[in-house]
């Protein structure tokens, strides 16, 4: 078999074969995953430096921030299902009790910060209507590269932090909604 003018032993072709769709395969799974996460720029932090994000508690009070790698990333999306075992806590700013069914199925938005000498990460989600609002009215925001925080909407914006040394999430907050 020929492969871009090389020759291969049959046995050599199989696992060239093998090698290559395992690439492509993961590629894609990357390409995918990139379509609706993103790690946000540092400078980003300071929006949520205030800690709270109109109706939900924002991230925990963090010291400063770093870059987390693709294999951190590649760890996080990995454990995504996990967020759905999660349920928040009552509180002022939220009703105990609620979770998220599909974390996959919101964009996200990733952001290395550091807490009490830990490195963790803080996702900020919002749902595929809120994303295609921004596409549609061609808002001067891109949610590459600013964090989209939503007033009130309920389910439609979340946050939960990941620490990639457990690879746990915890802290899941919601949204209020505007019936409270």
């Amino acid at each position: 078999m020929r492969i871009k003018g090389l020759s291969l032993p049959l046995r050599q072709t199989s696992r060239a074969l093998a090698v290559s769709a395992a690439v492509l395969l993961t590629a894609g799974a990357l390409r995918a995953q990139s379509d609706e996460s993103v790690v946000l720029p540092q400078a980003a932090a300071a929006r949520f430096a205030k800690r709270q994000l109109c109706s939900r508690p924002g991230p925990p009070k963090f010291t400063g921030t770093w870059t987390p790698s693709e294999s951190d990333i590649h760890a996080l999306e990995s454990h995504l299902p996990q967020i759905s075992e999660l349920r928040t806590r009552e509180g002022p700013m939220s009703r105990g009790g609620k979770r998220i069914e599909d974390p996959a199925a919101y964009y996200r938005q990733y952001l290395g910060i550091r807490v009490g000498g830990r490195n963790l990460i803080y996702v900020n989600a919002f749902d595929e209507f809120t994303a295609k609002q921004l596409q549609e009215y061609k808002a001067k925001i891109d949610w590459r590269e600013t964090p989209i925080i939503g007033c009130d909407g309920g389910q439609s914006f979340w946050g939960v932090v990941y620490d990639p040394a457990t690879g746990k999430f915890s802290d899941l907050e919601i949204n209020l909604s505007m019936g409270g």
